[in-house]
């Protein structure tokens, strides 16, 4: 239940988004979720099974592009890739389908770094971050300005190609697309920081400072603070430069689990050695400042978007917050933010049909504007959770998920108000220590 100082603000909210996104959105109340306004998605833009996938109440697919693929040398663009993607793109609507464009710009071409200096994250031993996989987000987007421009420049491209026609954009600008920092292991180094290339150095307040050393003058607060700024601020900056194309709903994945309310501050009194839960599962080193991120999201169309809303949930009735599941702890501090985000979220990959029932209670309990299965192809191959299960599940059947419901807490929103357009037609019949999630294929 919404205060009523909040009310107003969520009704001009509403009125905003409906004014924007017109063409075939369903609006919820104020007061009641709505299923009409839950996006329900695939990640994947496979053409074998469209009209399926719509009569099972899918309405949004995810389709990723990529600056690799689309702009093999910097002077260049590979036109007949793109005018495949655009008749794709044309299919998928055609079948009645919104698209969630996903840009693509952390899949960064080799001659970024061949005709570029500074290009890679640098660690504390001095190592650069090489990505070995495709959108492996080695580009140093966050220090190196120059980066900036060229993916900027990439970003004008693909909407004056691509056109604005689109649900909502995926932003995260990390590995995986997601918001973060490089991996905080690599080749049998622990506890990396990458913030130690020249770009990066010439900004830090404490340069010469190294986790895990004394800092006798606060060099760990010092650091860890600028480190993690440096972090919302490439946040703020992927929205900034889309707001120059793209008006309509912008998507920040947060992965992982999240560092918790007084987690910074135990890590920081060992100097960032890496000797805390949160240090050791990487939370710290890649960013997950989950309060801090959202907290600086000045756009009143941001959905904040988990990858993991698989977590473990079996401790959400907790009143500890260090307990909750990552879509809850997102869900409560979108909730609390001036501007009342919009929460939405995807599984990790891989999914079994009891994980598609978790997801689908989550999106249910907290109000959450979007849902996306990963991956489509899994959810086509047998192998995983089907495309029956699904159906199932968006038209609200199936086997309950064990355990009493129990309303949320107040802090948690009821129903999220920044919505993701859904198409228009006739609806389908029927219609402790910190865990991991698990590596995405």
């Amino acid at each position: 239940m919404l205060h009523a100082s909040h009310a107003t603000k969520f009704t001009l909210v509403i009125v905003l988004v409906c004014a924007l996104f017109a063409r075939g959105i369903s609006c919820a109340s104020v007061e009641g979720a709505s299923d009409t306004a839950t996006a329900w998605g695939v990640l994947g833009n496979a053409q074998s099974q469209l009209a399926a996938e719509r009569a099972a109440g899918i309405t949004t697919k995810v389709y990723v592009l990529s600056w690799r693929d689309l702009a093999p040398t910097e002077t260049t663009l590979n036109m007949p890739l793109i005018r495949y993607q655009q008749a794709e793109m044309a299919r998928i609507r055609q079948a009645g389908f919104r698209i969630v464009l996903g840009l693509g710009f952390t899949d960064a071409p080799t001659w970024v770094h061949a005709n570029y200096t500074d290009t890679y994250y640098i660690n504390q031993f001095g190592d650069p971050y090489i990505a070995n996989t495709a959108d492996g987000g080695d580009a140093n987007l966050i220090f190196n300005p120059n980066m900036r421009s060229l993916a900027f420049a990439y970003i004008q491209s693909v909407f004056a190609n691509f056109g604005t026609d689109f649900a909502a954009v995926r932003l995260g600008g990390g590995h995986w697309g997601e918001l973060t920092y490089p991996l905080h292991t690599i080749g049998g180094r622990t506890n990396l920081y990458w913030a130690y290339d020249h770009n990066a150095l010439a900004s830090s307040p404490v340069p010469a400072w190294q986790p895990g050393q004394p800092s006798p003058n606060g060099e760990a607060a010092t650091f860890a603070n600028w480190y993690l700024d440096a972090l919302a601020a490439y946040q703020n900056w992927q929205i900034a430069t889309l707001r120059q194309s793209y008006g309509g709903p912008l998507m920040m994945l947060y992965p992982s689990w999240g560092v918790r309310p007084g987690q910074l501050g135990q890590a920081i009194v060992g100097n960032l050695g890496g000797t805390t839960s949160p240090e050791i599962n990487g939370e710290v080193q890649r960013g997950y400042d989950f309060a801090r991120l959202v907290s600086r999201i000045n756009d009143p169309n941001v959905v904040v978007t988990t990858t993991w809303l698989d977590a473990d949930a079996t401790r959400d009735n907790s009143a500890n917050p260090d307990d909750w599941s990552t879509i809850k702890y997102l869900a409560s501090l979108a909730n609390s933010h001036p501007l009342h985000l919009g929460v939405a979220g995807e599984n990790a990959g891989q999914g079994n049909v009891a994980v598609m029932r978790l997801v689908g209670a989550q999106m249910r309990r907290y109000g959450l504007v979007a849902l996306t299965w990963s991956r489509e192809s899994e959810l086509l191959s047998g192998a995983y959770a089907t495309l029956d299960d699904y159906k199932q599940v968006i038209a609200g059947l199936g086997p309950p998920i064990p355990g009493p419901p129990t309303p949320p807490p107040a802090s948690i929103p009821s129903p999220r108000t920044n919505t993701i357009p859904v198409p228009t037609g006739t609806p389908p019949p029927n219609v402790s220590p910190v865990p991991l999630p698990p590596s995405r294929p």
